[in-house]
């Protein structure tokens, strides 16, 4: 992907949304719950129409997801300028695109009320992915190719550092920072960063190829390189395909085959090399259709989206249908009771519960400025429509605070 391209689909991400009952049967307004009890809400990122309240995006709150209808209002949320969230530590952080190379980063909480609230706000470098490590730190990649872990306890940053790209380079193509497609921790002590390379001009001849730079943590420096050549490129911004180490501590990574002649697969890596004895070829396994997004649920089960036309060459656009894949039992389990939907932008916007019983799942209603919250049941795979969100351009992010004042 061109520099353009990316940096208009990074402009067009609108993020965390605003809840409000319009009638008697949406979700109840915010109460303070019972001396000595903690508020919780779930919370969405939403950007409204343009035209209405200048498409501002929001960050607001929602007590149940099970029913009701959504309005993105003026009076309803928190306004943001960012671009890109993520939640860590029950804390909610919102990143800026800048221009100059410099944006700040903002911290939201949930209060005892269920509103959110803004803290504090840090002046870093423009993200260009992050993932978390731990239960308290964030490591992020600049466009620059800088790597700086963010402590959400201190709300700081506690360590730097920067890839060296020499390290990188395959054959007669280099990587730089806009080459970088994702953060991904393995462990406490070790970071994958999937990346691509790429000529001085033109396209990459390695489509066929797998690139995983292994990063130690906290020392944040390159330690080593793992290349696969069974299936294609893995990661974009945003964590739009990637790497998850699930809990037995085995670690899958999955690639769609952007243009590849290889198949969209999961393969496995352990003890940081790739395990040859595992290839999950979901692309013959789904009858010939290539993954999209995919999104750790729990156990060995992951929620994917699945292109519907075979024929596909690109993966920022399409329509999919969705399915639970278990990577251990190489089994596809197809939830049919949600339809064939149009993919929304960079990865899937989900929310597991911490049960890991039910999965809620963002989708917009084709042809309209609606987005419809279906409520997943993982162990039988079938989906219930819950929240609508409407007069919404986009929604691009879900998940659940609890109050911390």
């Amino acid at each position: 992907m061109n520099i353009i391209k990316k940096t208009l689909g990074v402009l067009s991400l609108a993020l965390i949304a605003s809840c409000s009952s319009d009638d008697n049967s949406g979700p109840k307004e915010p109460t303070t719950p019972p001396e000595g009890g903690k508020a919780s809400s779930y919370v969405f990122v939403v950007n409204s129409l343009t035209g209405q309240e200048g498409g501002t995006k929001y960050i607001a709150t929602a007590k149940t997801l099970t029913e009701g209808v959504v309005k993105i209002d003026k009076n309803n949320g928190i306004e943001t300028d960012s671009y890109s969230f993520f939640v860590q530590n029950n804390q909610l952080m919102a990143a800026v695109y800048g221009f100059t190379g410099q944006s700040p980063l903002t911290f939201y909480s949930l209060n005892k009320q269920n509103e959110i609230v803004q803290g504090t706000k840090l002046a870093t470098e423009t993200i260009g992915s992050y993932g978390n490590i731990g239960n308290t730190e964030v490591v992020n990649a600049t466009l620059g190719g800088n790597l700086f872990t963010i402590n959400t306890e201190l709300k700081q940053m506690t360590h730097k550092g920067a890839v060296d790209f020499d390290k990188l380079k395959y054959k007669d193509e280099e990587a730089g920072g806009r080459d970088l497609n994702g953060v991904f921790a393995v462990g406490t002590d070790k970071i994958y960063i999937p990346y691509s390379v790429s000529p001085k001009e033109g396209d990459t001849k390695y489509r066929e190829n797998t690139f995983i730079a292994v990063v130690d943590y906290p020392s944040l420096k390159v330690s080593k390189t793992i290349i696969d050549d069974r299936t294609g490129l893995i990661g974009s911004w945003f964590g739009m395909n990637g790497i998850q180490q699930v809990e037995d501590g085995s670690v899958y990574a999955w690639s769609p085959a952007e243009k590849s002649k290889n198949p969209s697969a999961f393969i496995r890596i352990k003890n940081h090399e790739i395990d040859k004895g595992y290839f999950f070829d979901v692309q013959k396994a789904s009858g010939g259709h290539k993954l999209s997004r995919a999104e750790y649920i729990g156990g060995n089960d992951f929620l994917v989206s699945f292109f519907v036309d075979k024929n596909i060459q690109s993966t920022w656009s399409g329509v999919t249908k969705l399915a639970i894949v278990n990577v251990s039992t190489k089994s596809i389990k197809w939830i049919d009771t949600i339809a064939e939907h149009e993919q929304m932008a960079y990865k899937q916007k989900i929310y597991v519960e911490k049960d890991k019983k039910t999965v809620h799942y963002v989708a917009r209603i084709e042809k309209t400025n609606r987005f419809q919250v279906y409520n997943i049941d993982v162990a039988t795979g079938i989906a219930k429509k819950g929240i609508t969100i409407e007069n919404a351009s986009d929604v691009t992010a879900i998940s659940k605070l609890e109050s911390v004042q």
